[in-house]
């Protein structure tokens, strides 16, 4: 994903603004949050109708005058709609990814880029918007990940704040496969035996695999796909052999998901709210993904919904179970999917770690994790 600093100047991974800048953009969010905080960060929750009159254009905030009620252009003004994103962990670091956006009541999304105004003629003052950060049209893998954000009776000139978080490359996950006897060692195993392992996980610092604020996204009608719940949009996939492997007995969760939940009453985003204890996964129908880029003829893929995560590590519980006959005598390996947003062939949005037609969705491969086995 590309960054820059708040002042729109492109400065590679990461930059820091001036003091005078950041003492600005807070001004601009006390300005805002007076007036409805839900404006910024609450907008795919309790979207608000927001009359600012020209009386408190201040700062990077030029608005226009308020007539019956609806927002218009006055005195030469021009109609100016900036959406500038920063890092939540890191509020001096500016994201400049793709975004979406869409009148309220169309179904065509249209480009745009974070940090980079939308004016006239392709956006409307008074209008009502619908925003989607950190994909484009053709493009759902290796971006900041944003909420989903509606905004009622714009401005006709602003700039606004809106959070992010960086994407966790596959490669930046640190993933351990442990035995039975919670050792970072190979399993022993026996026919008709059943074990308990675990793999263990975590992202790097302030990073996230997968979209943490998918909760955000149910404003826009999307919800749980057959028994792969929103709440858990990443995948983990098991490539188990075929004939020394039975289907797995289990595949639990324990410790604190990368998940963030959206809190009405303080109008932001909270992290470390959804916390697991040995919390069973769903087992879901396997993505085209696994078999297209990590297929094998001698193995069966088993797969199961997974939370986001976080710089807090999770214990992935598996409930392994070997054949009746046959003593597994080579490796396994356990691949991790982080889920996102896309747009489909019909340009209807969904979330998930593959596009209806099996492309990379949110990272462009998965990461991934030798289950050890000793005969």
């Amino acid at each position: 994903m590309e960054h820059k600093n708040l002042r729109g100047e492109n400065m590679g991974k990461s930059s820091k603004m001036s003091n005078g800048k950041l003492a600005l953009g807070f001004g601009v969010l006390l300005v805002v949050s007076l007036l409805g905080m839900a404006f910024i960060f609450g907008g795919a929750q309790q979207p608000v109708t927001v009359t600012l009159p020209a009386s408190v254009a201040t700062g990077n905030i030029d608005t226009g005058m308020t007539l019956a009620g609806k927002n218009v252009c006055t005195g030469g003004a021009s109609t100016s709609f900036d959406r500038d994103h920063y890092d939540r962990d890191a509020i001096s670091t500016a994201f400049t990814d793709p975004e979406l956006y869409r009148e309220l009541g169309t179904t065509k999304w249209i480009a745009g880029t974070e940090g980079t105004a939308i004016v006239h003629p392709n956006i409307g003052v008074g209008l009502n918007y619908g925003f989607v950060s950190g994909i484009s049209a053709t493009d759902f893998v290796d971006e900041a990940y944003g909420p989903y954000n509606e905004y009622n009776n714009l401005p006709c000139g602003s700039r606004i704040d809106v959070e992010s978080m960086d994407n966790e490359p596959e490669t930046g996950l640190t993933t351990t496969f442990y035995n039975s006897d919670s050792n970072a060692a190979g399993q022993t195993v026996a026919a008709n035996s059943a074990y308990k392992v675990s793999i263990k996980t975590y992202a790097t610092s302030d990073n996230v695999f997968g979209n943490p604020y998918m909760d955000s996204y149910k404003a826009v009608g999307l919800g749980d796909i057959g028994s792969h719940r929103m709440d858990f949009p990443n995948v983990l996939a098991l490539q188990l052999n075929v004939t020394a492997m039975d289907v797995p007995d289990y595949v639990k969760v324990t410790g604190t998901s990368g998940k963030l939940t959206f809190n009405s009453m303080t109008n932001s985003w909270e992290a470390g709210k959804q916390v697991l204890s040995a919390a069973e996964m769903n087992k879901i129908p396997c993505p085209e993904r696994v078999s297209t880029e990590h297929g094998s003829s001698t193995s069966t893929n088993y797969c199961y919904e997974m939370p986001v995560i976080g710089d807090d590590e999770m214990q992935i519980l598996i409930g392994i179970n070997t054949d009746n006959s046959y003593v597994p005598y080579v490796d396994d390996t356990g691949y991790l999917y982080a889920a996102g947003l896309y747009l489909n062939d019909a340009g209807v949005l969904n979330w998930g770690v593959e596009t209806d037609m099996g492309a990379d969705v949110a990272n462009d491969d998965a990461d991934s994790v030798t289950i050890d086995i000793t005969p």
